[in-house]
């Protein structure tokens, strides 16, 4: 049978299958090359407790702009931005500490000057989950201040509706070879049909 992802892994522990969290720092911010097109590209390089190596937490995404074609908004399905909104760089600022509507430039595309250094060196929570793309961990979408601990992000995780569950998530099941073989399996050997 599939593994249900809002289980405790097999050991009992406090995380999901294949999920951990730990405390990370930003070190350094980079402003990749901007493949997507998208209204902002950020990259931070994230120092993670219990890692040898530094991680990557790419963000980007679309904004709302007013009239005169000036940043308003993270995007969001909320306020209109369908696509790839850039909720996410709101929610990490919400989670820094940092005013989310003095984080950007005008026109939405940098960070203000000022905000780097901020941003830099504050503590917060990340959740990590095996992936099956080209990562083996990946970084989930949420995060968490230091001052909320660990739990908030492990219950986020655990409550989640089952349709946002990451599709790169090991343990979602949906369409790895062993859940597709549960769903035809009748319990009858193959030559017994």
């Amino acid at each position: 049978m599939g593994s249900n992802p809002k289980t405790l892994s097999s050991s009992n522990s406090i995380y999901p299958q294949g999920c951990w969290v730990n405390l990370a720092k930003i070190t350094e911010i980079e402003y990749p090359e901007n493949k997507f097109k998208s209204d902002i590209a950020l990259l931070c390089i994230l120092s993670v407790e219990h890692s040898k190596y530094p991680k990557k937490l790419w963000l980007s995404g679309n904004h709302l702009f007013d009239e005169k074609g000036n940043f308003e908004d993270y995007g969001k399905r909320a306020n209109g931005v369908e696509k790839f909104g850039s909720w996410r760089l709101g929610h990490l600022f919400d989670t820094l500490g940092i005013e989310k509507s003095a984080g950007l430039t005008q026109d939405g595309s940098k960070l203000n000057s000022g905000v780097e250094e901020m941003m830099i060196g504050i503590p917060f929570y990340i959740l990590e989950y095996e992936s099956n793309g080209a990562a083996k961990r990946s970084v989930w979408r949420f995060f968490a201040k230091h001052s909320e601990g660990k739990m908030k992000l492990i219950n986020d995780w655990k409550n989640q509706d089952a349709k946002f569950i990451p599709k790169d998530y090991v343990h979602a099941g949906g369409g790895r070879l062993e859940d597709i073989y549960n769903e035809i399996d009748d319990g009858k050997e193959p030559w017994e049909k």
